[in-house]
């Protein structure tokens, strides 16, 4: 098994068009996962986009061999690639994690208890 923390930071962007826009950022050692915007879903949409990146092929099959009713957030998109919406919130993306084979816990500290980031533990199957 195989273990990982990918740190969860906020920013405020500065860019001429998205002044002031919250920015969520996952990044996991190699590449910077992130979005912008607002509302409870960027933590979920960062997570989507990591499992997007890393688990292609995990997600892929999974959502070929599965039934996924029962997932909230994921689907078949253009030419039955999977697709999932980080929208549906974090607790969401962990579920559908877990159903590939990857285990996400939440680790949150600080003064105010906020999300510090996420521990991952994967099976010795190599990322995509």
């Amino acid at each position: 098994m195989n273990d990982k923390f990918l740190p969860i930071k906020w920013s405020i962007s500065k860019g001429r068009d998205t002044y002031g826009y919250n920015i969520c950022t996952l990044w996991d050692g190699r590449q910077a996962y992130r979005c912008s915007g607002g509302g409870y879903d960027m933590q979920g949409t960062c997570l989507a986009l990591w499992l997007e990146g890393n688990y292609r092929d995990r997600l892929q099959r999974l959502i070929d061999f599965e039934d996924i009713t029962k997932l909230y957030g994921i689907g078949r998109g253009n030419k039955d690639r999977v697709y999932i919406d980080g929208a549906a919130g974090l607790g969401s993306m962990i579920d559908i994690a877990k159903a590939i084979g990857v285990e996400v816990t939440r680790s949150s500290g600080g003064r105010d208890c906020s999300l510090q980031g996420l521990f991952v533990t994967y099976g010795n199957e190599e990322t995509n």
